[in-house]
Parts: structure tokens; sequence; C-alpha cells
């Protein structure tokens, strides 16, 4: 009985360490980084975390709970998860920028937005979403380019 308790602290113990570590992360490149360092195994605890950098989160916990359940009800159906990578990323002011990455599935890609924000010295994620209709928004990219 004492080893199992042991057991549970530690593993308790450093769950909780590796978690501290992953919210304090001070550029948005480490935010995104340890979004898909987790997501590869956990999606859920994935948007946990990224959220999770950001406090005032915690006061609406039903919009996570409502991203987690969306995703993981679309991610159902288009297969195995194969990675991701970066398409584009919007720097809208010091404090302010955009960040996009195909995240690749064996049927279809989504995209994962994460609109990230420094209000003093650390970043935070103030929006996360995905998108599964690809096809109409490299449509509208393409078009917006070429009217340029």
């Amino acid at each position: 009985m004492k080893k199992v308790i042991t057991i549970l602290c530690a593993t308790a113990f450093l769950f909780l360490s590796m978690e501290s570590k992953l919210l304090a992360q001070s550029t948005s490149k480490e935010i995104t980084d340890a979004f898909f360092a987790v997501y590869a195994k956990y999606p859920a605890k994935a948007v946990d975390y990224a959220f999770g950098t950001n406090k005032w989160m915690l006061k609406k916990p039903e919009v996570v709970t409502n991203v987690k359940t969306q995703l993981k009800t679309l991610t159902d159906l288009i297969g195995e998860y194969y990675g991701f990578e970066p398409i584009e990323e919007n720097v809208i002011s010091s404090s302010l920028k955009e960040v996009k990455f195909l995240v690749r599935y064996e049927r279809e890609p989504l995209q994962f937005t994460f609109l990230l924000y420094k209000p003093k010295d650390k970043w935070m994620v103030e929006n996360f979403s995905f998108n599964e209709n690809l096809d109409k928004e490299i449509g509208e990219g393409t078009k917006i380019k070429t009217q340029k």
C-alpha cells in the first residue's frame, strides 16, 4: 500500500512540475512548441495548457471544455495525427501576433490558429481556434494575394 501511495505522489509531483514549467513560457514560440509537444500524445491537455497560459481563461472553463469537445469530435473522424507545420505568422504589433499551423491528419489537414498577446513581459494565448475548411481559406488567401 505504501508503494502505491509513493508512486502516486511521485507521479503527481512530476506532472505538476512539468505543468508549471510549461506555463512559464516567455516567448510566443515557446508556447506553440510546448503546445505541440503535449498535443502529440494528449490533445485535450494541450488545449488546457494553451488556455492555461492566460489566467483570465480560468474564468471561462466552459469555453475550454467546448473547444476540447469540438476538437475531439473532429479528430476522431479524420484518423491518425502525423505532425504539424508552421503556415504563417502575422506580427500585428510588438505585443500581439497571430500564428497559424497546418496540422496533418490521415484523412485531411486542419489549421490551428493562435492569437498570442504579451500585456507586459510574458506571452499568453488570447485565443485558440481550429479550422477544417482549409480549401476555403486557401482560396481567400490566393484572391487577396492576386489582387495586390
